[in-house]
């Protein structure tokens, strides 16, 4: 039991680690291209907190895309297709937004919703089934369905979706009952930012207190010992990935019906959400409420090396230079944990 409670300790600690090593290592850089690190620090997080409406609306999208890719790995699943799910997510919100515009909202909503949830499943459903029945590697699958996405999103709003009176490829405005409110007309005040933390709670609750997050986290543990144990581990791996799909597919939602109320095309297929998603499940250990700080704490890097750029002249890419630094410590200390525990 002690030698557990260390492995534990290990593991928690990773990504307090995982950080520090990305700033000192960031510092370093900052500091070689004559700036003064600490002052870029200060200037990251005070720009993020000055534009915390922005920081908090890049959260809420990630939230959704976090947990998406956490809850792949709790069942042993690299799901790097988020941003192919969330595509195929606010494609079908916008069409359906648009094709039943006459319907009122309360009734257009939910209808909107299920839409989303039912074609990011659907997109996740590939890869889970493929992986299930003839043990394609997810990786793949998924980041070719990345691309297929990107396709489909891009000839979509530019022919048959695409508003008759704009020169460049994006959809006609949504219908104005769907549209979210703002406290104080403010970015990131949406409810989508309420319904990111109940989707939290909600997958902590699934994952650790339902019979299926059981038997999801015991196939990720291992397949063989749960299909011994009468768990029908195919069904498992393709339901899982239906359901990271479905949550991906809520990732857009604050852009389509609280920012730009409408899909535009370069914008649809330029996010990078569902890569900043992995990043924020692994600095989380894939635990769905540590995934609000997490991600929290991406969009305040992210934010707030805006205001770096513009102050200190600090390269916009240091945002990214800081999580690839993350991502690979994190990697670094989980081949040694499970070199240890093997």
């Amino acid at each position: 039991m002690p030698e557990l409670d260390r492995e534990e300790a290990k593991r928690a600690a990773a990504p307090i680690v995982s950080l520090a090593i990305a700033f000192i290592i960031g510092g370093i850089i900052v500091a070689l291209i004559g700036k003064n690190p600490l002052d870029a620090y200060i200037s990251i997080f005070r720009g993020a907190f000055e534009d915390w409406g922005f920081t908090l609306f890049w959260a809420t999208s990630l939230i959704f895309s976090a947990l998406a890719v956490a809850i792949a790995f709790h069942c042993g699943l690299f799901n790097i297709g988020a941003n192919g799910q969330l595509m195929m997510g606010a494609l079908a919100a916008t069409y359906f937004s648009l094709r039943f515009s006459g319907v009122p909202g309360a009734i257009l909503m939910p209808t909107v919703v299920f839409a989303a949830l039912c074609a990011g499943a659907f997109w996740g459903f590939i890869p889970g089934v493929l992986k299930a029945k003839r043990g394609t590697n997810e990786v793949v699958v998924t980041i070719m369905m990345n691309y297929i996405a990107i396709s489909a999103v891009s000839y979509a709003l530019t022919y048959p979706m695409k508003d008759p009176g704009s020169w460049i490829a994006q959809s006609a405005p949504l219908p104005e009952s769907l549209l979210f409110p703002r406290i104080g007309n403010t970015l990131g005040t949406d409810p989508m930012v309420f319904v990111a933390i109940l989707m939290a709670v909600l997958s902590y609750i699934f994952l650790w207190r339902s019979r299926m997050g059981y038997e999801l986290r015991a196939v990720g543990f291992n397949q063989l010992a749960s299909a011994h144990s009468g768990i029908r581990v195919n069904r498992i791996i393709t339901l899982t990935m239906c359901l990271s799909g479905a949550i991906a597919a809520l990732s857009y939602f604050n852009y389509l019906f609280a920012y730009q109320y409408r899909a535009i095309s370069d914008v649809l297929v330029g996010t990078n959400v569902g890569f900043d998603a992995i990043t924020a499940a692994l600095l989380a250990n894939n635990n769905p409420v540590m995934v609000l700080l997490s991600s929290l704490l991406l969009a305040i890097l992210y934010s707030g090396g805006l205001t770096a750029q513009f102050e200190l002249g600090v390269p916009s890419s240091f945002y990214l230079f800081l999580e690839g630094i993350i991502i690979f410590s994190m990697v670094v200390f989980s081949v040694i944990l499970g070199g240890k525990n093997d």
